[in-house]
């Protein structure tokens, strides 16, 4: 429902995208430690798959620590076959085959690994995404109200997507990662001490280095990316208001403005690129200089055997390697912590949603739709949605069974608050709202929005065909009684004139139709809901004055025999209401007929006079 008179505190939307060339500015959870557990909760409804991934981790790791191992005997074997000949080369071959199993089933069951994870993953968030959008239809008007639609848009799509890849990607890696760190060193230090000493210097370096470059990186792709938001930004503005720049010939100012935000870009760009492409290098430098430490210290150790410390070639081909296999998992756990702390960023978002308490139905007393009379009373009714500004103030007002009851008033007044208030979509502050003499918070939330029905100034309808958008209002209706409502409600006309008629399907938001066709169809849902109680809202403000005519006779149709609350600026369209409410500033400040009211010469008068003699107040 369109709002006018609240003051909404729209949330900030999230960046859609990232920076390039992988980098994303990371966003920080506020309580990384309890949103973990949360997550954790959500994995352990699929325990067996997650008990699947951690053996299988496991059995990768176990393959990946017999590597070096295998290797070493390779190398001895062959580095003895001078000494026992063909025995010798015999050994090698047989451990050269266990190394290409070890391989080949390292490969296999890292296959299997990536599709344990990948299921994972998505029953997780599916589990997930199933719980956030059973949570949408149950929170309160107001939630939704406070928070932009894009924003939750980004919570259902973009943060979860967010977890779903660091389930399948990180866990895994980060479960593999450390027990390969924890298994490598253990090795390490089971056969040689000093070269372990070597190769953990060399591995603090590459920490060491990988942290400046990262922050370095960090710091102008971050700029990079805001530079690239302003440039698109710029560009957008500029196309979208194509026209205007032309008007006020402004065509070589905007194009300056471009190369000056273009060329920020480029130059920033350029420096992000240079300490980008310096990583791979630098890295690759600190490797074969581990390499080369390794090296010498295993030579130095064979020839010298300083301390008595034997050191055979196999062993220091399996240093090699090992350093390669420690650094690597430390890497890539740096690189996934950025991932980690965005994808905990985004469950906050959606567990803040998800935590978020349902709208509360109070209600106590059922309400008969046959008995139900239509009678409405406001008594002293006070109202804010924001606390200490009051949109409503000592509001008090008597609608009669069948009466067609007029808001009008300027914008912010607090016509369609008063809306909000009828159909619980807020509750109020202090006083009362009577529905035959019953308080609306002791009725039950669903008998008291099923008497009422609603046709908004924003029609609503889905991506579905029309005899469904029209059967929204009552699922259980015929085709024969969908159709009459079409033909009370005008809009029976246009439809048989299209090549599906009814089982024509709309697209979203109805934009295969006209506005006017539109509004006709959401009077047709309201006439099949037959409702005791009708609030029209603005319901012809965005039709022209033929299509107008159409909805207006529509409306007439609908009202017959129901309470109405009409609320509109056009007062060509409330003219015959039985009594007309003018407000201002929350308040009423005039009552009456059409025709009494302008004899009263009062906010009224002025708001007539405004719109059909062009009067200037």
């Amino acid at each position: 429902m369109a709002n006018e008179e609240k003051s909404k505190n729209q949330a900030p939307q999230r960046p859609m995208g990232g920076g390039r060339h992988g980098y994303r500015p990371v966003e920080k959870p506020k309580d990384f430690k309890g949103t973990i557990k949360k997550i954790s909760k959500y994995i352990g409804y699929s325990k067996g798959l997650f008990i699947a991934l951690f053996i299988i981790v496991v059995i990768v790791t176990v393959l990946s620590l017999l590597a070096p191992i295998v290797q070493k005997n390779v190398f001895n074997d062959l580095w003895s076959i001078e000494e026992i000949g063909v025995a010798g080369f015999e050994n090698a071959i047989y451990w050269i085959i266990v190394l290409a199993i070890v391989y080949g089933a390292n490969c296999i069951v890292a296959l299997f690994r990536n599709l344990v994870s990948g299921k994972l993953s998505q029953r997780t968030v599916h589990k997930l995404r199933s719980d956030l959008f059973a949570k949408f239809v149950k929170l309160p008007i107001k939630f939704i109200d406070n928070h932009s639609h894009g924003d939750l848009m980004s919570r259902m799509t973009n943060d979860v997507d967010s977890i779903s890849n660091a389930i399948s990607q990180v866990l895994a890696s980060l479960i593999s990662g450390v027990l390969l760190i924890l298994g490598t060193l253990v090795m390490m230090l089971y056969y040689s001490w000093l070269l372990t000493i070597v190769t953990l210097v060399s591995t603090a370096l590459t920490i060491v280095a990988s942290m400046i470059l990262t922050k370095k990186m960090g710091k102008y792709f971050k700029r990079q990316s805001a530079l690239l938001g302003e440039l698109n930004g710029h560009t957008e503005e500029m196309i979208t208001g194509y026209r205007t720049v032309v008007a006020y010939n402004k065509e070589k100012d905007v194009e300056e403005e471009f190369y000056e935000i273009s060329d920020r870009y480029t130059k920033t760009s350029i420096i992000a690129q240079i300490w980008g492409g310096s990583m791979g290098p630098v890295m690759n430098f600190i490797g074969n200089l581990t390499y080369v430490l390794i090296a010498i210290v295993g030579g130095w150790m064979a020839l010298t055997h300083p301390w008595g410390l034997a050191m055979d070639v196999g062993t220091i081909a399996l240093f090699l390697t090992c350093s390669r296999q420690f650094s690597r998992p430390i890497n890539e756990i740096a690189q996934l912590y950025g991932q980690i702390l965005t994808a905990t960023a985004g469950a906050e978002r959606v567990f803040e949603v998800l935590e978020s308490p349902n709208e509360i139905d109070e209600g106590t007393i059922h309400l008969s739709y046959e008995d139900f009379q239509g009678n409405i009373e406001f008594k002293g009714v006070n109202f804010g949605y924001v606390e200490e500004k009051p949109v409503l103030k000592d509001f008090t007002l008597d609608v009669k069974r069948g009466q067609k009851i007029a808001l009008v008033g300027a914008t912010g007044s607090g016509k369609t608050t008063v809306v909000n208030l009828l159909m619980r979509f807020y509750e109020i502050d202090s006083g009362e709202i009577l529905i035959d003499g019953i308080n609306i918070k002791d009725i039950y939330k669903d008998d008291l929005r099923k008497t009422i029905a609603i046709v908004l100034q924003d029609t609503v309808l889905f991506k579905d065909t029309i005899e469904a958008n029209i059967k929204y209002g009552n699922d259980n209706a015929t085709f024969d009684e969908m159709k009459a409502a079409a033909i009370l409600a005008n809009a029976n006309y246009f439809v048989k004139k299209l090549p599906e008629k009814y089982e024509t399907v709309l697209s979203e938001g109805g934009s295969n139709i006209s506005q006017g066709q539109r509004q006709l169809l959401t009077i047709a849902r309201a006439v099949l809901a037959d409702p005791k109680i009708l609030i029209l809202d603005e319901a012809t403000s965005n039709v022209d004055t033929r299509t107008e005519k159409n909805i207006q006779d529509a409306m007439v149709n609908l009202m017959a025999n129901r309470t109405s609350l009409i609320i509109a600026h056009r007062l060509s369209t409330i003219q015959d209401a039985d009594v007309i409410v003018v407000m201002d500033q929350g308040r009423i400040c005039e009552m009456g007929n059409h025709e009494k009211l302008l004899e009263v010469k009062g906010k009224y008068y002025d708001l007539y006079m405004t719109q059909f003699a062009g009067r200037e107040i």
